[in-house]
């Protein structure tokens, strides 16, 4: 009796699907953003409950503001900016590793690039 409990607590031990926990975001990050225009360096601000996130993105078009997810290591986060009157959508994708994270970014359809960030100490 005490092996068919013991094999069935095993087998839930090992059967249970490992719970993936959202990465720690929160706070400030310097980003890297190798453009076709050349390197820009914006601060993005992340403020985090639980997958939800929300911000700042500060850069040469001044603040804006943000909304995005993080799911385990996968980020996601949206901009919209006003150039020459014209409502662009900048959309990052990446991964998040402790204190540094990766993508890349969509210019509302009018071209990408790749960012890296690294949290500001």
């Amino acid at each position: 009796m005490k092996i068919v409990i013991m094999c069935a607590l095993l087998l839930v031990a090992f059967a249970a699907p490992a719970v993936a926990q959202d990465a720690k975001v929160e706070g400030a990050w310097t980003l890297t953003l190798e453009t076709p225009n050349g390197t820009l360096n914006p601060t993005l601000t992340l403020k985090q409950a639980e997958e939800k996130l929300t911000g700042t993105y500060a850069g040469r078009m001044g603040e804006i503001p943000i909304e995005g997810t993080i799911k385990g290591s996968a980020i996601a986060f949206s901009a919209k900016i006003n150039a020459q009157g014209q409502e662009i959508v900048l959309t990052f994708t990446g991964t998040v590793d402790q204190d540094s994270m990766k993508g890349s970014v969509d210019f509302g359809g009018m071209g990408s690039a790749n960012w890296t960030g690294v949290r500001k100490k």
